[in-house]
């Protein structure tokens, strides 16, 4: 009986292994790095907050990022309301146009959005909140 048990074993061990196997494999390919930004990202953020080079900056005090579609947004932090295109990375989204930035995005939760970028050779952060004022007729 014993003998049986023990040939039991070493035949049902290839499988075991096999599992094993692929255990691994699923857990590997679902860490596989996904884009930080998605649809998320579409609508208005205005910035509360900016920093260059560690310090705030209030020169940025009105500046916003609105993403109409998933290829363009408009900004004003180059002096100018501009439209840009850009296209989503693993970590934020890069800008094209006159001026190709890329950006890393973090979310504080739906209405929260922290973005760094080295613009120009500074380093910059912008704290920004989603714009929740809508401005369709029907308002007041």
């Amino acid at each position: 009986m014993r003998v049986l048990a023990l040939h039991t074993s070493a035949s049902f061990y290839p499988f075991q292994v096999l599992g094993l196997v692929l255990c691994s494999t699923l857990l590997i390919s679902s860490c596989e790095p996904e884009p930080v930004v998605d649809n998320h990202l579409i609508g208005k953020w205005n910035i509360i907050r900016a920093a260059r080079e560690n310090k705030v900056t209030k020169t940025l005090e009105d500046g916003f990022f609105e993403f109409t579609s998933d290829t363009t947004f408009l900004t004003n932090i180059f002096n100018s309301e501009e439209v840009y295109g850009y296209s989503l990375t693993e970590t934020g989204f890069d800008q094209f146009g006159p001026e190709e930035q890329s950006y890393q995005v973090e979310f504080g939760g739906d209405d929260t959005l922290w973005i760094k970028a080295t613009i120009l050779k500074y380093d910059f952060q912008f704290l920004a909140t989603r714009d929740t004022v809508t401005t369709g007729s029907d308002e007041l």
